[in-house]
């Protein structure tokens, strides 16, 4: 069962690439061990909004929070330090690498 503290909240967040406004005034609470779906055509600003949690883009406008702190301004590897980071649909990243 989940617990009631907030693990991430994103208040009134913005993204655009020039004129287009991919994400548009998103607020959202996800609490600690709550599981949530995400659920939109191509082109809806999901992987948009993931990679706004997870610090890939920097937001427009808006805050993103973690457990209370704002990490709005803190880079991908920072938030991933902190347990927050994202993973992608293809299996292999780097194509040119291999395991030995």
């Amino acid at each position: 069962m989940p617990t009631q503290e907030i693990a991430i909240a994103l208040t009134d967040v913005d993204k655009r690439f020039g004129g287009l406004s991919a994400v548009k005034n998103v607020s959202m609470q996800v609490r600690a061990g709550e599981r949530v779906s995400m659920i939109g055509t191509n082109g809806a600003g999901k992987s948009t909004l993931f990679n706004l949690i997870a610090g890939v883009f920097p937001v427009s406008a808006g805050s993103v929070s973690m457990f209370g702190a704002v990490v709005t301004k803190q880079n991908t590897a920072k938030r991933a330090r902190n347990g927050l980071a994202r993973t992608f649909q293809t299996s292999r990243l780097f194509e040119q690498l291999t395991a030995e």
